[in-house]
Formats: structure tokens, C-alpha cells, sequence
């Protein structure tokens, strides 16, 4: 059966048909040519769903009958129950509108409590029925519904907390925020979350509206439109982090902001909107450039403020103690790279000793020690040289070395240029870690950097197993004059 035939037998347009299918109460089958095959079947379905609907069933209803979950006389009972309430709303409205007219009711001299009085009586339900109508449902503001504009206005606003709170541990503490561990991060996020209530609260109680609301054209009043007072406005932010950010509470503030998504997007009023008025102009294209801009301008003051504890304290010409402090400061700074702490008299104290196999038993490599060479207390050059045995061949060489390298590279080159330009260096940085042999010569930023390594030979053990990699290791680091 054709599509044109369930209309013609149905009385239903192909629209009404195509509509109970999307719903799932019509499931017709495919033919291989992809038109769709209707049954006796599904002519009496939709028959039944005509009829249903015709007696004011619900959709819901009507699926629930399909799927067997309720029962057609517990479905009866409660359409009569409802025709019975409605019954008595039209008798009432019917009785009180021949009295208004009777009375020759005019309405700048209408006594409106006198016909309410009348209307009620009117009514006269059954006792079980608790029915007494207000006004329609419809004669209230009803909530914006605006989920993604909402939604990415509060982000925009985060983000704007997150990067003062994290440079102020970044430029403040020194903190390297690109290493932060989970947790510590999600500690920092009730620390953000502190921040934005009052700073929300103020921003609303002054403007209406928010940095991340203003560009996304949305603003914030009472019910009756009059700005928030600051209490009232912080009691709204504490609301959203509770019911709308599940508190910060892993998996369940996911769960939450689903279901903030969800009640926004379907017109219900937030716990946090209770008796207040969302308001939002017309979406325009340019809030979207505006948006984007923002946004990056953001994510670029993030990432100066994650680089810039990077940079040395001491500036300048170093001495051997400024070069030391530095040499420290950026070893603390980098701690997942251990380059040792350094002393004024060159030695390395590394977190985890290196070890190598000698004559067939573990032994701590000999100190790896820096020589400086300063002119008029102005640091000219470093210098470094030793054997360096590694515990497999396949092991790179000089392991602990590479990152004395470049630590040293970053804490005395990087002292007289600015980021931007030391950033540029990280190319070079690279090369001397991943160097294995040979000698690797660079200029970089005014200093001469020469790396050698010299492959002496593999100690063998009896069955021809490489126990150790010998092999020496040359550094210097000298100022171009």
C-alpha cells in the first residue's frame, strides 16, 4: 500500500502520516528501492491514532497504549477526569459571561472581584477535584530559552577568572602551570569558582550583565526588570555552582550541566533564575567575531603567562652567582626534566643518581662538575668534560648531560633577550639533546655552544652480552666577543 492510498483510505494528510512516523507510531517496512510499504496493519494504527487523537489524547499517550506500559481504562479515566475539569471551566465561563452581560458590565467600572467570587462558585467540581484556575499558563515571561549562548557566556567568563588565577600562581609563585597535576587542578577550580561569585555578582549589580553575557547580548534583572542587588546577584552565581556545576564534584557536575542544558533548552526555570528575568537581544553575526576574538586574545595572554616563568631572574651579564641562581631557578621550574641543583663551585646534585655497570657491578657515575670562567665578575664561559657510561647501548648518550645543556643554555643565554626571541632557540635546544656523536657546534644568542661526544668502546660481558657504553663527553659554553 502506497503512501497516497493510507491517505485516501485514512482521511489523514501524507504531512499527519509522516508526523506519526518520526514519532515512532508508525513503523511501515522499505521496499529495495527505498519507498516505504504500508500494511493492513499500519492502516489500522494510524486509524486508531486518528481516533485518540480526535478524543484529545496525547502523543505520550498513545505511545504508552503502543508499548503496553499503561492500560487502555487507566488512560480512559484519567481523558474523563480531565473533560469533566473542563466541562466545568466552560459552565463556569459560560455563567459568569451571561451574568457580566446581563448586568450590562462595562470595564473601566468592572467589579472583577464580585464575577471571580461568581466564577468560582460556578465551577461547582466534585469534591476529589482540586481545579481552580488562575490565569493561563501562558500570561507569565517565560525563561529564554538560549542553552549555547548561555552556556558559552559563563565559559567566556571562567576563562577570563581562570587566567588571572593562574598567572598570579605562573608570574606570583613561578608555578609551571603546563605541568599542574589533575588534582591540584581541580583544587584550583574552587579557588576560581571563589573568585567569580563576588566578581559575577559585582559585574551584574553594576551593568546587568557580565563580559561573556554582554558580548552573547544577554542580561540579568529581577522580575520586575530592576537591577539585582550584589546579594542577590552572589546568592544567583552560588546557585549556578551548586545546581548548575553539580558543586565541581567530578562526573556528577557533568551530570548537571547536561541537565541545566536540558531544562534551559525546553523553556523550565532554573533553580538560579527563580523570579528573575533572562533577557536576550537578537543574535547578530558579529557577537560570533567578537566572541572568537576575545577568546583567542585570552588563550594568548595564557599562554605568556605559562612561558613567562620561563624566562631567568637574573638579567643581563651574570656572575657566577646570579648564573647559579638562575641554573636553579629553572632547574625547580622544569622538575619533570632533572638537571640537578648547582652549587658555586660547579658540582650537579641530581634527584636521581645515575648509576652505570662497571667491571659487571652498579656504580655512581663519578660528579658531574661545571668550570666557569669569569672576567671582571662577568661570566665568559662553561665548561664541562667527563666519561659517561649509560647501562645499554640503545640508551642515548650523556643522558643526565643533555639536560645539564640545556639548562645551562637557558639560564645564561636566555638572561639578555626577551621570550619571544628566546623561544626561537628551542630548535636549537633540541638538537643538542637528541645529538648521540660527533661534535655539534651552534651560535646561540652571542655564546658559542660546542657538544662532543666520543664513542670508547662497549664493555662485553662473557656471553657477549653489552653491559656498559663508554663514551666522552666534552661542553663549552663561551661568551662571543
Amino acid at each position: 500500500m502506497t503512501i497516497w492510498e493510507m491517505e485516501r483510505k485514512s482521511g489523514l494528510e501524507r504531512s499527519n502520516i509522516r508526523f506519526y512516523e518520526k514519532e515512532g507510531l508508525l513503523t511501515p517496512e522499505r521496499r529495495e528501492n527505498g519507498y516505504r510499504e504500508y500494511t493492513e496493519e499500519n492502516l489500522q494504527m494510524l486509524l486508531r491514532i486518528k481516533l485518540l487523537r480526535r478524543l484529545g489524547f496525547s502523543i505520550e499517550a498513545i505511545r504508552s497504549l503502543q508499548q503496553g506500559s499503561t492500560a487502555m481504562e487507566e488512560i480512559l479515566a484519567q481523558r474523563l477526569g480531565a473533560i469533566t475539569e473542563e466541562r466545568g471551566q466552560l459552565n463556569a465561563t459560560e455563567q459568569v459571561c451571561i451574568e457580566m452581560r446581563q448586568d450590562g458590565a462595562v470595564f473601566d467600572s468592572l467589579d472583577a472581584q464580585r464575577y471571580l467570587n461568581s466564577y468560582d462558585r460556578a465551577l461547582n467540581l466534585p469534591a476529589e477535584v482540586k481545579l481552580r484556575p488562575n490565569v493561563p499558563a501562558s500570561d507569565r515571561i517565560q525563561p529564554t530559552p538560549i542553552p549555547w549562548r548561555r552556556y558559552f557566556a559563563r565559559m567566556l567568563d571562567m576563562s577570563i577568572v581562570s587566567l588571572f588565577v593562574y598567572g598570579v600562581l605562573a608570574l606570583g609563585f613561578r608555578v609551571n602551570i603546563q605541568n599542574i597535576p589533575d588534582i591540584v587542578t581541580w583544587l584550583v577550580g574552587f579557588l576560581e569558582w571563589g573568585m567569580m561569585i563576588p566578581l559575577e555578582a559585582w559585574c551584574i549589580y553594576q551593568f546587568g550583565t557580565t563580559p561573556g553575557k554582554a558580548i552573547m547580548g544577554i542580561s540579568i534583572t529581577d522580575e520586575n526588570e530592576r537591577p539585582l542587588s550584589f546579594g542577590r546577584a552572589a546568592e544567583r552565581t552560588w546557585e549556578v555552582f551548586i545546581h548548575g556545576f553539580g558543586a565541581n564534584i567530578p562526573f556528577y557536575s557533568v551530570y548537571r550541566s547536561w541537565k541545566s542544558y536540558k531544562g534551559i533548552k525546553n523553556g523550565e526555570e532554573m533553580e538560579w533564575d527563580y523570579r528573575l528575568t533572562v533577557t536576550a537581544k537578537e543574535y547578530c553575526h558579529w557577537r560570533t567575531v567578537v566572541y572568537i576574538a576575545v577568546w583567542a586574545a585570552l588563550v594568548g595572554l595564557l599562554i605568556l603567562v605559562s612561558l613567562a616563568p620561563m624566562m631567568p631572574g637574573n638579567r643581563g651579564d651574570l656572575t657566577v652567582g646570579e648564573f647559579v641562581e638562575n641554573y636553579n631557578q629553572l632547574s625547580q621550574f622544569h622538575s619533570e626534566m632533572d638537571a640537578g641543583t648547582l652549587s658555586s663551585d660547579g658540582t650537579l646534585d641530581f634527584k636521581h643518581p645515575i648509576v652505570a655497570v662497571n667491571s659487571e657491578e652498579l656504580v655512581q657515575h663519578e660528579e658531574v662538575r661545571l668550570r666557569f670562567d669569569e672576567e671582571d665578575l662577568v661570566l665568559q664561559s662553561v665548561v664541562y668534560g667527563r666519561i659517561d657510561a649509560s647501562l645499554y647501548a640503545a640508551v642515548r648518550p650523556d643522558q643526565d648531560g643533555k639536560r645539564v645543556i640545556q639548562n645551562t643554555i637557558m639560564a645564561l643565554a636566555w638572561a639578555d633577550t626577551n621570550m619571544f626571541t628566546a623561544l626561537k632557540t628551542q630548535p636549537v635546544l633540541d638538537e643538542f639533546y637528541y645529538h648521540r656523536e660527533g661534535t655539534l657546534e651552534r651560535e646561540v644568542l652571542g655564546w658559542r655552544i660546542i657538544y662532543t661526544i666520543t664513542p670508547d668502546g662497549d664493555m662485553v660481558s662473557s656471553n657477549g652480552d653489552v653491559w656498559d657504553y663508554h663514551c666522552d663527553v666534552s661542553f663549552s659554553m663561551t661568551k662571543i666577543t
